[in-house]
């Protein structure tokens, strides 16, 4: 993954009443690449840390990913 070319990330906070909604798109992959399934797994469970943060104090506790969500990843654990 560290050969293939930059993507990019993008986050938008919208205010939406008294809430905010958060937006993030992750775009510009290179053709084939290793990363997209890689992160398929990755943001959600980033966001979600955040979503815990931002209502509890405390992020949410992860475990390695398992050998069989790698696989399906293409990623290697």
């Amino acid at each position: 993954m560290r050969q293939e070319k930059p993507s990019r990330v993008t986050y938008e906070i919208e205010p939406q009443g008294e809430l905010v909604k958060l937006t993030v798109t992750h775009e510009n992959f290179a053709e084939g690449s290793a990363t997209l399934p890689s992160i398929s797994f990755g943001w959600p469970m980033v966001l979600a840390s955040l979503k815990s943060i931002l209502e509890t104090g405390h992020p949410l506790p992860f475990a390695p990913p398992s050998h069989a969500a790698a696989a399906v990843a293409h990623v290697p654990a």
